[in-house]
């Protein structure tokens, strides 16, 4: 049996392995909760580098997408204005469209607003609806950037054609008017006179550094239609030279009714760009209210690979 030291002995050794059991036991848990604590708060800044980055995106796209909007208007008007020259659109040099409808983590910006601001119904429809106006615009930035491609490529082939029919009108009237058949014919002798005279004026009226498709139907197409069927002779020169004219007349009609076309389809292009960011701007207002434009700003200092 053991006496009362070695009794002594094993209560103290007892007492101080279960203190030290408790010691550990809390310590581990003190370690666990300051770890816990840690990752919260990690996650949680994280979670607002998410919500920055993307107010920082959406302060990019939504007035890149107006300013979009503005230069379809643009070219609009300058279509109507002169349909015979196409110029080219503008678009934005901006990349952050793509970046928040393709590359950002959607999932995350999606738990970061609900952690904000509430797993809520309201919350839900939100986030739906923000993302749905981000992939329409996005969507609608495609569109225009391949409506333009073929439309430009369609009037330059319309024009290319108008060119080259104007060519032979021109050869056909330069031989008529150098023709013995009509220079040295009194009945004729007129005809290769103003045809000249149509040409000159044409040249005077032309300028070297301009587009001239306009001038080209102006001062001599259509003039040399008027003068072949007003004259009371008809040869054969003047019969190929009317069906000439005449299908550079429906080339010119054509040139100006497929760009007339074109530009009430930039309007429509410009009302859903400019309506869809106004949509976005109003949907998103309440977030970019808790994100001040300084942290923006240095955000976008401190991640300018993000941005």
């Amino acid at each position: 049996m053991m006496n009362f030291a070695q009794l002594t002995c094993v209560s103290f050794f007892s007492k101080q392995t279960g203190y030290d059991l408790f010691i550990s036991i809390t310590g581990g848990f003190v370690s666990v909760l300051g770890a816990f604590y840690v990752y919260i708060i990690s996650l949680n800044q994280v979670r607002r580098d998410r919500l920055i980055y993307f107010v920082g995106l959406l302060d990019s796209v939504i007035p890149s997408g107006i300013k979009q909007a503005e230069y379809c208007q643009e070219l609009s008007e300058k279509v109507k204005k002169s349909p015979w020259i196409f110029p080219l659109l503008q678009f934005e040099a901006n990349n952050d469209l793509k970046r928040i409808s393709e590359r950002i983590e959607q999932e995350g910006i999606y738990h970061a607003l609900l952690q904000k601001y509430g797993r809520t119904k309201t919350n839900y429809t939100s986030f739906r609806n923000i993302y749905a106006k981000i992939d329409y615009l996005d969507l609608m930035i495609d569109e225009l950037r391949s409506f333009n491609s073929s439309a430009q490529k369609a009037m330059w082939e319309r024009k290319r054609l108008y060119a080259e029919n104007f060519r032979s009108i021109k050869v056909l009237i330069e031989r008529i008017i150098i023709d013995a058949k009509y220079t040295n014919s009194q009945n004729y002798s007129h005809i290769p006179v103003r045809l000249d005279d149509i040409l000159q004026r044409f040249y005077q009226n032309s300028p070297s550094d301009k587009e001239n498709i306009r001038e080209t139907y102006l001062y001599v197409v259509w003039p040399v239609q008027l003068f072949i069927l007003t004259n009371n002779q008809q040869t054969d020169e003047l019969t190929s030279l009317l069906q000439l004219v005449m299908e550079g007349i429906n080339q010119y009609k054509g040139i100006e009714t497929a760009a007339l076309h074109n530009a009430k389809d930039f309007i429509q292009f410009q009302n859903a760009l400019s309506n869809t960011s106004q949509d976005l701007l109003t949907l998103t207002t309440y977030i970019k209210s808790d994100f001040p434009i300084e942290e923006i700003s240095l955000f976008r200092k401190l991640n300018p690979f993000r941005m």
